[in-house]
Protein backbone atom coordinates (compact mmCIF):
# COMPACT_ATOMS: atom_id res chain seq x y z
CA UNK A 1 0.00 0.00 0.00
CA UNK A 2 1.21 4.13 -0.86
CA UNK A 3 3.17 4.94 2.23
CA UNK A 4 1.53 8.05 1.52
CA UNK A 5 -1.82 6.79 1.88
CA UNK A 6 -1.29 4.70 5.27
CA UNK A 7 0.34 7.86 6.77
CA UNK A 8 -2.73 10.15 6.14
CA UNK A 9 -4.90 6.67 7.81
CA UNK A 10 -2.74 7.07 10.38
CA UNK A 11 -3.35 10.78 10.92
CA UNK A 12 -7.37 10.07 10.64
CA UNK A 13 -7.14 7.62 13.33
CA UNK A 14 -5.41 9.59 15.91
CA UNK A 15 -7.61 12.66 15.16
CA UNK A 16 -10.89 10.28 15.94
CA UNK A 17 -9.22 9.85 18.63
CA UNK A 18 -8.36 13.11 19.94
CA UNK A 19 -11.92 14.30 18.98
CA UNK A 20 -13.27 11.46 21.33
CA UNK A 21 -11.24 11.89 24.22
CA UNK A 22 -11.89 15.78 24.17
CA UNK A 23 -8.32 17.12 23.00
CA UNK A 24 -9.71 18.61 19.72
CA UNK A 25 -13.21 19.64 18.74
CA UNK A 26 -13.16 19.53 15.35
CA UNK A 27 -11.70 16.94 12.52
CA UNK A 28 -9.96 20.32 10.58
CA UNK A 29 -9.14 23.69 11.59
CA UNK A 30 -11.50 25.43 13.61
CA UNK A 31 -13.43 28.28 13.03
CA UNK A 32 -14.60 29.51 15.97
CA UNK A 33 -17.80 29.18 15.04
CA UNK A 34 -19.49 25.71 16.26
CA UNK A 35 -22.57 25.84 13.70
CA UNK A 36 -19.63 26.49 10.72
CA UNK A 37 -17.33 23.19 12.19
CA UNK A 38 -20.14 21.46 12.95
CA UNK A 39 -21.58 20.91 9.65
CA UNK A 40 -17.73 21.45 8.03
CA UNK A 41 -16.00 19.34 10.51
CA UNK A 42 -13.70 22.51 10.56
CA UNK A 43 -11.06 23.30 7.66
CA UNK A 44 -9.34 20.28 6.30
CA UNK A 45 -6.38 20.67 5.11
CA UNK A 46 -6.40 21.06 1.38
CA UNK A 47 -9.53 22.18 1.01
CA UNK A 48 -11.15 24.65 -1.16
CA UNK A 49 -13.98 26.45 0.69
CA UNK A 50 -15.96 29.16 -1.60
CA UNK A 51 -18.14 32.13 0.71
CA UNK A 52 -19.94 34.07 -1.79
CA UNK A 53 -22.42 37.82 -0.83
CA UNK A 54 -23.62 40.35 -2.28
CA UNK A 55 -21.38 43.86 -1.79
CA UNK A 56 -21.53 44.82 1.94
CA UNK A 57 -23.27 42.32 3.07
CA UNK A 58 -20.16 41.14 5.68
CA UNK A 59 -18.64 38.28 3.98
CA UNK A 60 -14.82 40.03 4.60
CA UNK A 61 -16.04 40.58 7.96
CA UNK A 62 -17.26 36.53 8.45
CA UNK A 63 -13.36 35.93 7.18
CA UNK A 64 -11.58 38.03 9.54
CA UNK A 65 -13.86 36.60 12.29
CA UNK A 66 -12.34 32.96 11.30
CA UNK A 67 -8.85 34.48 10.97
CA UNK A 68 -9.03 35.97 14.75
CA UNK A 69 -10.28 32.96 15.98
CA UNK A 70 -7.48 30.85 14.48
CA UNK A 71 -4.86 33.12 15.21
CA UNK A 72 -5.44 33.29 18.63
CA UNK A 73 -5.15 29.23 18.61
CA UNK A 74 -1.88 29.82 17.58
CA UNK A 75 -1.95 28.88 13.95
CA UNK A 76 -0.62 31.32 10.92
CA UNK A 77 -2.97 32.89 8.56
CA UNK A 78 -1.99 34.42 5.33
CA UNK A 79 -4.53 37.06 3.86
CA UNK A 80 -4.72 38.15 0.16
CA UNK A 81 -6.30 41.39 0.32
CA UNK A 82 -6.94 42.87 -3.48
CA UNK A 83 -10.07 44.61 -2.40
CA UNK A 84 -9.92 47.46 0.60
CA UNK A 85 -7.23 49.81 1.66
CA UNK A 86 -4.61 48.03 4.16
CA UNK A 87 -5.24 50.80 6.67
CA UNK A 88 -9.12 49.60 6.76
CA UNK A 89 -7.93 46.49 7.19
CA UNK A 90 -5.60 46.42 9.78
CA UNK A 91 -8.25 48.76 12.06
CA UNK A 92 -10.82 46.13 11.15
CA UNK A 93 -9.06 43.79 13.17
CA UNK A 94 -8.05 46.32 15.74
CA UNK A 95 -11.44 46.78 16.58
CA UNK A 96 -12.89 43.63 15.86
CA UNK A 97 -10.61 42.08 19.06
CA UNK A 98 -10.90 45.21 21.13
CA UNK A 99 -14.58 45.44 20.85
CA UNK A 100 -14.88 49.12 20.01
CA UNK A 101 -16.54 51.00 16.97
CA UNK A 102 -14.40 51.72 14.13
CA UNK A 103 -16.84 54.74 13.48
CA UNK A 104 -16.34 55.68 17.13
CA UNK A 105 -12.90 55.94 17.29
CA UNK A 106 -12.67 57.38 14.01
CA UNK A 107 -14.48 60.51 15.04
CA UNK A 108 -12.44 60.99 18.04
CA UNK A 109 -15.69 59.45 20.75
CA UNK A 110 -14.20 56.89 22.49
CA UNK A 111 -13.96 56.58 26.22
CA UNK A 112 -11.07 55.77 28.21
CA UNK A 113 -11.81 52.44 28.63
CA UNK A 114 -12.36 51.70 24.79
CA UNK A 115 -8.97 53.38 24.18
CA UNK A 116 -7.19 50.75 26.37
CA UNK A 117 -8.85 48.33 24.78
CA UNK A 118 -7.06 49.26 21.65
CA UNK A 119 -4.05 49.46 23.26
CA UNK A 120 -4.49 45.85 24.39
CA UNK A 121 -5.56 44.59 21.03
CA UNK A 122 -2.14 46.54 19.66
CA UNK A 123 -0.11 44.33 21.97
CA UNK A 124 -2.03 41.12 21.05
CA UNK A 125 -2.18 41.49 17.27
CA UNK A 126 1.46 42.05 16.99
CA UNK A 127 2.40 38.67 18.51
CA UNK A 128 -0.17 36.99 16.06
CA UNK A 129 1.17 35.22 13.04
CA UNK A 130 -0.49 37.14 10.24
CA UNK A 131 0.88 37.59 6.86
CA UNK A 132 -0.78 40.57 4.39
CA UNK A 133 -0.19 40.82 0.34
CA UNK A 134 -1.47 44.35 -0.26
CA UNK A 135 -1.88 45.43 -4.09
CA UNK A 136 -0.79 42.09 -6.30
CA UNK A 137 -3.74 40.73 -8.62
CA UNK A 138 -1.63 38.50 -10.78
CA UNK A 139 -2.61 34.86 -9.67
CA UNK A 140 0.98 33.56 -10.27
CA UNK A 141 2.75 36.20 -8.00
CA UNK A 142 0.16 35.80 -5.34
CA UNK A 143 0.49 31.83 -5.47
CA UNK A 144 4.45 32.52 -4.93
CA UNK A 145 3.73 35.00 -2.13
CA UNK A 146 1.55 31.71 -0.89
CA UNK A 147 3.63 28.69 -1.24
CA UNK A 148 6.76 31.17 0.32
CA UNK A 149 4.32 31.88 3.35
CA UNK A 150 3.45 28.40 4.13
CA UNK A 151 7.18 26.94 3.68
CA UNK A 152 8.45 29.72 5.95
CA UNK A 153 5.99 31.06 8.17
CA UNK A 154 3.88 28.33 9.39
CA UNK A 155 0.51 29.88 7.34
CA UNK A 156 -2.38 27.09 8.52
CA UNK A 157 -4.85 28.78 6.49
CA UNK A 158 -5.05 31.01 3.22
CA UNK A 159 -7.74 33.86 2.52
CA UNK A 160 -8.00 35.15 -0.92
CA UNK A 161 -10.32 38.62 -0.77
CA UNK A 162 -11.86 38.08 -3.78
CA UNK A 163 -11.64 36.22 -6.60
CA UNK A 164 -12.72 38.40 -8.86
CA UNK A 165 -9.95 40.67 -8.33
CA UNK A 166 -7.61 38.15 -9.73
CA UNK A 167 -5.89 38.70 -12.95
CA UNK A 168 -3.83 36.01 -15.42
CA UNK A 169 -1.75 38.30 -17.44
CA UNK A 170 0.26 35.81 -18.93
CA UNK A 171 -2.82 33.97 -20.37
CA UNK A 172 -4.44 35.14 -23.70
CA UNK A 173 -7.87 35.62 -23.20
CA UNK A 174 -9.76 38.97 -21.75
CA UNK A 175 -12.91 36.82 -20.67
CA UNK A 176 -13.43 37.72 -17.32
CA UNK A 177 -15.06 34.35 -16.25
CA UNK A 178 -12.59 32.55 -18.51
CA UNK A 179 -10.06 34.27 -15.85
CA UNK A 180 -11.89 34.42 -13.14
CA UNK A 181 -11.70 30.36 -13.57
CA UNK A 182 -8.51 29.90 -14.33
CA UNK A 183 -7.62 31.45 -11.44
CA UNK A 184 -10.07 29.63 -9.42
CA UNK A 185 -8.25 25.90 -10.45
CA UNK A 186 -4.88 27.63 -9.44
CA UNK A 187 -6.03 28.45 -6.31
CA UNK A 188 -7.33 24.79 -5.75
CA UNK A 189 -4.40 22.96 -6.80
CA UNK A 190 -1.92 25.23 -4.69
CA UNK A 191 -4.07 24.46 -1.56
CA UNK A 192 -4.14 20.51 -2.26
CA UNK A 193 -0.56 21.14 -3.23
CA UNK A 194 0.53 23.11 0.06
CA UNK A 195 -2.55 21.31 2.17
CA UNK A 196 -3.63 23.79 3.57
CA UNK A 197 -7.39 24.86 4.02
CA UNK A 198 -8.18 27.74 0.94
CA UNK A 199 -11.00 30.50 2.05
CA UNK A 200 -11.86 32.30 -1.54
CA UNK A 201 -14.52 35.16 -1.24
CA UNK A 202 -16.42 35.52 -4.55
CA UNK A 203 -18.78 39.08 -5.08
CA UNK A 204 -22.46 38.75 -6.60
CA UNK A 205 -23.53 41.31 -8.42
CA UNK A 206 -26.06 43.87 -6.67
CA UNK A 207 -29.64 43.52 -6.89
CA UNK A 208 -32.27 46.08 -6.90
CA UNK A 209 -35.72 45.94 -6.34
CA UNK A 210 -35.81 41.74 -5.31
CA UNK A 211 -34.98 40.33 -1.43
CA UNK A 212 -32.63 37.09 -1.13
CA UNK A 213 -29.82 35.56 -3.50
CA UNK A 214 -30.59 33.18 -6.19
CA UNK A 215 -28.71 30.13 -6.71
CA UNK A 216 -28.68 30.13 -10.36
CA UNK A 217 -26.98 33.51 -10.44
CA UNK A 218 -24.35 31.82 -7.98
CA UNK A 219 -23.73 28.46 -9.90
CA UNK A 220 -23.54 30.28 -13.41
CA UNK A 221 -20.69 32.42 -12.46
CA UNK A 222 -18.23 30.11 -14.94
CA UNK A 223 -16.91 26.71 -12.36
CA UNK A 224 -16.33 28.29 -9.02
CA UNK A 225 -18.86 25.86 -7.24
CA UNK A 226 -17.41 23.13 -9.47
CA UNK A 227 -13.76 23.79 -8.01
CA UNK A 228 -15.15 24.36 -4.34
CA UNK A 229 -15.31 21.44 -1.67
CA UNK A 230 -17.61 23.79 0.62
CA UNK A 231 -19.43 26.44 -1.12
CA UNK A 232 -21.46 29.21 1.33
CA UNK A 233 -23.71 32.13 0.39
CA UNK A 234 -24.03 35.09 3.06
CA UNK A 235 -26.99 36.82 3.72
CA UNK A 236 -29.18 38.74 5.70
CA UNK A 237 -32.22 36.53 6.95
CA UNK A 238 -34.98 38.16 4.96
CA UNK A 239 -37.86 37.67 7.43
CA UNK A 240 -36.28 38.53 10.78
CA UNK A 241 -38.34 40.52 13.03
CA UNK A 242 -36.19 42.98 14.99
CA UNK A 243 -38.86 44.39 16.92
CA UNK A 244 -40.39 41.09 18.17
CA UNK A 245 -36.58 40.19 19.35
CA UNK A 246 -35.66 43.69 20.84
CA UNK A 247 -32.61 44.13 18.58
CA UNK A 248 -31.55 47.00 17.01
CA UNK A 249 -30.64 45.83 13.57
CA UNK A 250 -27.68 49.11 13.14
CA UNK A 251 -26.26 46.86 16.03
CA UNK A 252 -27.39 43.20 15.55
CA UNK A 253 -27.96 41.92 12.39
CA UNK A 254 -29.43 37.99 11.38
CA UNK A 255 -27.46 36.24 9.04
CA UNK A 256 -27.70 33.20 7.16
CA UNK A 257 -24.66 31.32 6.34
CA UNK A 258 -26.23 29.01 3.48
CA UNK A 259 -24.00 26.05 2.93
CA UNK A 260 -25.01 25.18 -0.55
CA UNK A 261 -22.23 22.61 -1.68
CA UNK A 262 -20.44 20.12 1.03
CA UNK A 263 -18.67 17.39 -0.01
CA UNK A 264 -18.10 15.88 2.59
CA UNK A 265 -20.95 16.53 5.09
CA UNK A 266 -24.26 18.35 5.12
CA UNK A 267 -25.89 21.21 3.59
CA UNK A 268 -28.51 23.71 4.76
CA UNK A 269 -28.87 27.28 6.78
CA UNK A 270 -26.52 28.35 9.37
CA UNK A 271 -27.98 31.33 11.65
CA UNK A 272 -25.53 33.74 13.03
CA UNK A 273 -25.18 37.44 14.32
CA UNK A 274 -23.42 39.75 12.70
CA UNK A 275 -22.31 43.62 14.69
CA UNK A 276 -21.58 45.38 11.56
CA UNK A 277 -20.08 48.10 13.93
CA UNK A 278 -17.42 46.02 15.23
CA UNK A 279 -16.86 43.79 12.21
CA UNK A 280 -17.80 40.89 13.77
CA UNK A 281 -20.16 37.32 13.80
CA UNK A 282 -20.72 34.42 16.04
CA UNK A 283 -23.55 31.92 16.68
CA UNK A 284 -26.77 32.61 17.24
CA UNK A 285 -28.61 31.47 20.12
CA UNK A 286 -30.47 27.72 20.00
CA UNK A 287 -33.85 29.13 20.31
CA UNK A 288 -33.13 32.39 18.10
CA UNK A 289 -36.23 34.68 18.07
CA UNK A 290 -37.37 37.25 16.25
CA UNK A 291 -38.49 34.84 12.96
CA UNK A 292 -41.47 35.54 11.08
CA UNK A 293 -42.25 32.25 9.91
Amino acid sequence: MNSEMIEYMDQAIQKFEDLASGKIKTFGLSTGLDCVDRINSGLIDGGYYLLTSRPSVGKTSLAGQIQNNILQKGKGVAWVNMDMPREDLYQRNQCRLAGVSLAKMRAGRLDEDEVLALEFSKENLEHLNSQYLHCENDINEICEWIKQKVAYEGVKLVVVDYIQKCTANHISSHDPVRVMNYCSGRLKELGQELNVPMLVLSQLGRIFGKKGIFLPEFLNRGVLEEYANVAMILSECPNFDYEQAGKDRKKDRAMVLDVVKNCNGGTGALELWFKPNLFCMKDAEVNWGGKDS
